[in-house]
């Protein structure tokens, strides 16, 4: 890909942003949630709650796919 030169101040004039994300197509396994059982608590005391947990979807620790090298 080849740009043009920018010229004029980028503050006012703005520039071209490209950006690109790669994806090797395999999908992200589907989310699946797990109820937690019931719970109960006496008012006036300190509660501690399980709120279920959820699996699968996107992998990786910042939330977005692993980046894979394309050729």
């Amino acid at each position: 890909m080849t740009l043009p030169t920018q010229t004029g101040d980028p503050g006012s004039a703005g520039r071209i942003h490209v950006f690109a994300i790669a994806d090797d197509g395999t999908p992200a396994a589907a989310p699946a949630t797990t109820a937690p059982k019931d719970q109960t608590t006496t008012p006036g005391q300190v509660f501690s709650a399980d709120v279920g947990s959820v699996t699968g979807g996107v992998t990786g620790s910042t939330g977005l796919p692993r980046p894979r090298a394309v050729g």
